[in-house]
């Protein structure tokens, strides 16, 4: 037991190292793209540092909602969401999401859970910014249509696995039963039944709670275009509908982008300063 434990541990210690240089590898680049430019008057970081902050607690309190039925203590909760909040906005194509799947699995000792929740979490944010585009396309703006339809398209395929799912499940279990039993007849029962109990806990994850995190979704995603605006404005540049284009496929391709690199800095001094506090916190709980 204490072996498996060991190792255990040392494989988390092991990921949480490996996603840690390719988050720093990936600051490098993305900071190349701010500090080429001259630093900013004071104010000016004072603002970026807010934003940033702002927009990091308002995904905050999104994910801990979901994850209110796992019992976890707020504490703990900050201290895994600083850590892997750092990787996922480093990492391109999300993969900093199944970091964080790992770390709050570990957490709450439940990798399904962990899972379907930030899956959740990532479909209704999407939801969210898709509503945020749909505005910018009335207002306009072409430029952002394609990345349009391809959340449009991936929020579909969402809704229809989840409000198909029952009466799917339904049909082919009735169809399997009244087949003759053979090995292949029991893979196919045992494998809709696995499918079945997890969609009974994504209801139970999602159940009451929709509303709730789509407002602070869209919340999140108005503080975040605000914050640019703002950025724009105090330096007399521009931040329009081509430029948050350009954000939006830069935070999926992992491409630098002078926007971008600011919202990383900002969010990965803010978050890197919470996650030292809690590290302090949990070692005063645990010594109590």
């Amino acid at each position: 037991m204490n072996n498996c434990k060991k190792t255990g541990k040392t494989l988390y210690l092991l990921i949480n190292f490996m996603f840690g240089v390719a988050a720093v590898f990936f600051l490098y680049s993305q900071s190349g793209a701010v500090l080429k430019n001259p630093l900013p008057a004071l104010y000016i970081l004072g603002t970026v540092f807010t934003g940033g902050m702002l927009v990091q607690v308002v995904k905050g309190y999104r994910l801990y909602i979901l994850f209110d039925n796992t019992k976890i203590r707020p504490h703990r909760f900050c201290l895994q969401y600083a850590k892997t909040t750092v990787v996922s906005i480093l990492l391109p194509f999300k993969i900093g999401d199944l970091f964080k799947m790992f770390c709050f699995g570990a957490e709450i000792n439940n990798f399904m859970i962990s899972i379907l929740i930030i899956i959740v979490d990532r479909v209704i944010d999407t939801m969210a910014l898709t509503v945020m585009m749909t505005v910018m396309i009335f207002n306009g703006s072409d430029t952002i249509r394609y990345l349009y339809l391809f959340f449009l398209l991936c929020i579909g395929l969402a809704g229809l696995l989840y409000y198909s799912f029952p009466s799917t499940y339904r049909y082919w279990n009735h169809r399997l039963i009244q087949s003759s039993p053979s090995k292949r007849i029991l893979f196919w029962l045992n494998f809709w039944h696995r499918c079945n109990q997890i969609y009974l806990l994504l209801r139970h994850v999602l159940k009451g709670k929709v509303p709730l995190i789509f407002m602070l979704s869209l919340l999140g995603w108005g503080i975040e275009i605000a914050f640019f605006c703002i950025y724009a404005l105090m330096t007399g540049s521009n931040f329009s509908p081509v430029d948050f284009d350009c954000y939006l496929c830069s935070i999926i391709l992992g491409i630098p982008n002078v926007f971008l690199g600011i919202y990383i800095m900002a969010a990965t001094c803010g978050m890197l300063f919470l996650w030292f506090i809690m590290v302090l916190v949990s070692k005063r709980i645990k010594h109590a």
